[in-house]
């Protein structure tokens, strides 16, 4: 449901703590320098379409920032929503758990994930 998903994404832009959405390691920090920073900002998430015939799309995002598989997390949640599995306040309550053990989204498989630009403020 293209319509769901596209709700669901504006649950993910903007400043959040993404703790709950990136895999383990990324709470991981060197040894006495405490908790790694989880919070980054998705500027945008854009559901394009590539091929109208054939029903292709794909997601554009652009952030700060990207934690250990926190973007494939992420689609895999999306998924989620618009296949039905899952609600917008279930999405919503995982923020809060602070613990990827605790989100039940599937992370979405690395075919296809591409890293296109890098863009550096000030460069």
């Amino acid at each position: 449901d293209l319509e769901r998903l596209e709700q669901g994404i504006r649950l993910f832009e903007g400043q959040r703590d993404f703790a709950s959405w990136a895999n383990r390691v990324a709470h991981m920090a060197p040894p006495g320098q405490g908790e790694r920073n989880t919070v980054r900002t998705i500027r945008r998430i854009e559901l394009v379409e590539e091929d109208a015939a054939s029903g292709d799309y794909r997601l554009d995002f652009e952030l700060d920032g990207a934690l250990y598989r926190m973007v494939r997390n992420i689609v895999g949640g999306l998924w989620d929503l618009a296949a039905g599995r899952t609600t917008e306040g279930q999405i919503t309550e995982v923020f809060g758990y602070r613990d990827r053990h605790q989100n039940p989204a599937r992370s979405a498989p690395p075919e296809g994930l591409t890293l296109e630009d890098v863009i550096y403020d000030g460069y």
